[in-house]
């Protein structure tokens, strides 16, 4: 029983040791959110930029570059919402090695969220993956 109280006492000091210690963090302005970049393995960019004009001409674009020695296969998917659901429009496939980049075109209804997804399947010289990264456009309304 004496053994356990003195446990006690020792993780009690030490939390009350480690409880006062000062912490900081890094002050970022919310409007810039470039600030913050997720790592990845190969992939050096991706930027799925999705605009719909007028007459509901929806531009699909991504440029995707990966680090010298790996290759890499995307899947572009123009997506619309309905509900809580994001539902198929088109996908487009395309592979390459330094980088791979879609420009493409496709009507789409008035009424509905839209969306760009990129999947994006990274390989080494080896030729196994590297990684897999999901991004998204922003969201636009048409």
């Amino acid at each position: 029983m004496n053994l356990r109280k003195g446990m006690i006492g020792i993780l009690l000091g030490a939390s009350m040791l480690l409880g006062g210690m000062p912490v900081s963090a890094l002050d970022l302005d919310q409007g810039d959110a470039s600030q913050i970049q997720p790592a990845y393995v190969g992939v050096t960019s991706i930027s799925p930029k999705l605009s719909i004009n007028t007459s509901g001409a929806a531009t699909c674009v991504n440029a995707i570059k990966v680090k010298t020695g790996y290759s890499v296969s995307a899947i572009l998917e123009l997506q619309h919402q309905e509900g809580s659901k994001w539902i198929l429009n088109q996908s487009w496939k395309a592979s390459g090695t330094s980088m791979v980049r879609f420009d493409k075109k496709y009507y789409v209804n008035h009424g509905y969220n839209y969306r760009l997804k990129s999947v994006v399947t990274v390989y080494d010289a080896n030729g196994s993956v590297a990684e897999v990264v999901t991004t998204y456009s922003t969201t636009v309304n048409f």
